[in-house]
């Protein structure tokens, strides 16, 4: 939720402050001089205290950030907008880059104007949050560093991602122009090809001598002819036979394709 939410802000720099804020409770609220008997366990139940609180007149800080009702109020959100988790951690992120960037016009080491901008979140200046609350405790700068360096057992078991030797990436090789293959498309059944081989064998699978090729070649069909059957109804039928000239091929035919025996085409005529 930190990278989506508060990209600005170092996700372990804004898990260490808001555990010590509210322990990660986005009903969180905490009065300044003062503590509510117990927290709330629902955004109803908080928006309702934080309501009384402000109608009561205390000063307080709302949700998983303890964003201060002052910067609430300055940033135009309400109780139910602060309550909820990425919206209060959207705008602690925009508190914590305005502390940090104008911590760092006084001074430009990173690290020591983090710890001021830190300060100023939980006091309003950069040198409160470096003193302890009470004698022997940690000041609140403290804490968040402490929390930041340190994992605990909520934290990610597995760590992030880290380039080690032999990280970089393979180069490609790249075939020269001349051994560059051209891909073959494949083959349907709809595919049309011109002169294609017909490879014949015998029973063996062996190729055959040219006395059995000539067996194996299809017969010439035979002259078409046509049965003419006359029916006058007061005697036997007669049967006669007229050949015709062979007409002229339609198309020549593959080589190795067989025909079956043309039968002759029968027409019967009944007076």
């Amino acid at each position: 939720m930190a990278a989506k939410c508060a990209p600005a802000v170092h996700p372990q720099t804004l898990k260490s402050l808001i555990g010590n804020e509210s322990t990660y409770n986005p009903y969180a609220i905490g009065v300044v001089d003062g503590r509510l008997e117990r927290q709330p366990q629902s955004l109803r139940e908080a928006v309702a205290t934080a309501e009384r609180l402000e109608r009561e007149g205390f000063r307080f800080s709302v949700g998983i950030g303890q964003l201060l009702v002052t910067n609430m109020r300055a940033l135009g959100l309400s109780y139910a907008q602060a309550f909820e988790p990425c919206r209060n951690l959207q705008a602690i992120s925009e508190l914590m880059v305005k502390n940090y960037t104008k911590a760092l016009t006084a001074n430009p080491n990173p690290q020591e104007a983090l710890r001021d901008s830190l300060s100023m979140y939980y006091s309003g200046n950069p040198v409160r949050g470096y003193r302890p609350d009470k004698e022997g405790d940690l000041s609140y700068v403290q804490k968040v560093v402490v929390g930041a360096l340190n994992p605990s057992s909520a934290d990610p078991i597995v760590p992030a991602v880290e380039a080690t030797a032999g990280d970089e990436a393979i180069p490609v090789a790249v075939a020269s122009p001349g051994a560059r293959k051209t891909p073959v498309r494949a083959r349907t059944a709809s595919s049309k090809h011109s002169d294609p081989w017909v490879i014949v064998t015998d029973e063996n699978g062996q190729a055959p001598q040219p006395a059995q090729q000539a067996a194996m070649q299809p017969a010439s069909p035979e002259q078409s002819r046509i049965q003419v059957a006359l029916d006058t109804g007061d005697a036997a039928p007669v049967e006669q036979f007229q050949r015709f000239a062979d007409p002229k091929p339609a198309a020549a035919l593959a080589s190795g394709q067989g025909q079956a025996q043309v039968e002759p085409s029968f027409v019967q005529i009944i007076n």
